[in-house]
């Protein structure tokens, strides 16, 4: 059984195959036969001379069925977002800390080594639950209102990725289960956003729904 390399994640965005090498950080399009071949094998309709050709240009490699389980995108369709929610009270300690902990994820995407950059987000979670969670549980809407405020404040224009870093942060340590996403549209654009289960936190679903999932915790 055949998977992508490791380190790499694809999706088909229209009939253009896209890629996400984590090693760089970059995004790449596969176009012409190559593009073709690899679009065939991510909806499982791959001829086995394409999957040698693959091999050959080290897109996929041979993995067994639990390794290939185990690389799966967790992602869920985006059902929800808190953004309409305007009546959510929020309190200033909380808006403190969710300034103090975007200002850190910034400080932290700095710091970290680019091609650590998935292994650290896929990190967040076992760093948070280790830490000593809150004991008033605050809720998914009142993180995403305190966000949305925030971003008056804060600019966080070309600041996805630490502003979701954030809000997950946030949300393991209140107790919820955050997933963070990276997907992609055409022409090559990326974006970055928090999801518990189908409920998007932080963001609009008509913003997040223009882009096609590549990259999930």
């Amino acid at each position: 059984m055949y998977d992508l390399a490791l380190g790499l994640h694809a999706c088909v965005v229209g009939e253009t195959p896209i890629l996400l090498d984590e090693n760089s950080g970059r995004y790449f399009l596969i176009r012409g036969e190559t593009g073709e071949q690899l679009t065939r094998h991510l909806r499982s309709s791959a001829e086995p001379s394409d999957e040698r050709i693959l091999l050959q240009k080290r897109l996929i490699e041979r993995v067994d069925t639990r390794g290939t389980l185990d690389r799966k995108i967790a992602f869920c369709p985006p059902c929800h977002s808190y953004e309409s929610d305007r009546d959510t009270s929020i309190s200033g300690r909380l808006m403190v800390h969710a300034a103090v902990a975007q200002l850190n994820a910034r400080l932290q995407i700095r710091r970290w080594p680019r091609e650590n950059l998935f292994t650290k987000i896929r990190k967040l979670s076992a760093v948070a639950i280790a830490e000593k969670r809150s004991r008033a549980r605050v809720t998914e809407a009142q993180i995403a209102r305190t966000f949305h405020l925030l971003q008056f404040i804060i600019p966080s224009t070309d600041q996805c990725l630490a502003r979701s870093i954030a809000i997950a942060q946030m949300l393991f340590r209140s107790g919820h289960h955050p997933s963070v996403v990276v997907g992609v549209q055409l022409p090559i654009a990326g974006h970055c956003w928090v999801q518990c289960h189908d409920r998007v936190v932080g963001d609009t679903l008509e913003r997040v729904r223009a882009f096609q999932p590549i990259f999930a915790t």
